[in-house]
């Protein structure tokens, strides 16, 4: 794509070739409506310190990048739910109720909410798949459902039942089968707390062209990484998030916070499966270890 008489070279990945050449028409025309805005340069994160700007917690934190929220509402209990389930879609390519197949994290919080969000990406162009962490939902003091991703929720204990009322959506019962839920062919199984992972290692994702995307994390909870926020878009996304830096990270609601010694913290969904220790998923990038490291 251009601007003026700059051109932009934009790079596309997908998991199979199958699935960028389906999706190859709504790509070009996503990219023909597309407008860059001129602006003045933004000084770096670092001159920004240097100079006494910002505190940190302001500090180079795109609107729209999500944060992490002020206040902590517990989450009570969390689901990886599957099945076919009458659902409403806003695409514009194709709006309406639909029968769809249902991949989805369910989470019910402590203050009566409920959120939902795909677990893979289906090609929708209102899917909710969260990239950047169920760390960053906030339902603190919410007053008004934002959007079809969440919910009210209450369980009826002598019944065993526990039902959902969705934004825009019809209630969904579920009967308790254990540790599990089921409502119809809707079935949502217990999710496995991330909580406190520490990992010990260098992580790789080769790119078809450049250096790897690199994060080394250590058991004392300090990272280095090198171009991990092309998971997420990269600079034309969010231009403050670190090229290369080092600090502490943490693993809280199957996200990875990244506090990066300069002040700067960003955030990412983390899938990671502890039978396979030496692979993670950052969002749908996949790291995989290539080699041990030693805490500094």
């Amino acid at each position: 794509m251009t601007t003026g008489l700059v051109y932009m070279g934009v790079g596309i990945e997908s998991t199979a070739a199958d699935l960028l050449a389906r999706h190859l028409p709504a790509i070009d025309g996503m990219l023909g409506r597309a407008v860059v805005e001129e602006a003045l340069p933004q000084p770096s994160p670092s001159a920004a310190l240097m100079a006494g700007g910002p505190s940190r917690a302001k500090l180079h934190v795109p609107s729209n990048i999500p944060t992490l929220p002020g206040k902590d509402v517990k989450i009570v209990e969390s689901y990886f739910q599957t099945g076919l389930q009458q659902r409403y879609t806003a695409d514009p390519r194709d709006p309406g109720v639909k029968q769809s197949f249902v991949s989805e994290d369910l989470l019910l919080f402590e203050n009566g909410i409920a959120y939902r969000a795909e677990a893979t990406p289906s090609g929708a162009l209102d899917s909710t798949v969260n990239a950047y962490g169920y760390a960053t939902v906030d339902v603190a003091d919410m007053k008004e459902l934002p959007g079809r991703h969440f919910g009210r929720w209450k369980e009826d204990k002598e019944a065993r039942s526990i039902t959902v009322e969705w934004f825009g959506g019809h209630p969904v019962n579920y009967q308790r089968r254990g540790q599990d839920l089921v409502s119809g062919s809707l079935r949502a199984t217990r999710k496995e707390s991330l909580d406190g992972l520490r990992l010990e290692g260098r992580f790789e994702h080769p790119q078809f062209i450049g250096p790897p995307l690199v994060l080394a994390l250590h058991k004392d909870g300090t990272f280095q990484a090198e171009r991990v926020g092309q998971v997420l878009g990269g600079a034309i996304i969010d231009p403050a998030f670190p090229e290369t830096g080092s600090g502490k990270y943490e693993v809280s609601r199957w996200t990875l916070i990244l506090r990066f010694s300069n002040g700067i913290d960003r955030t990412v969904t983390l899938k990671y499966d502890k039978n396979e220790p030496h692979r993670f998923l950052l969002h749908t990038t996949e790291f995989k270890r290539t080699g041990s490291l030693q805490s500094p």
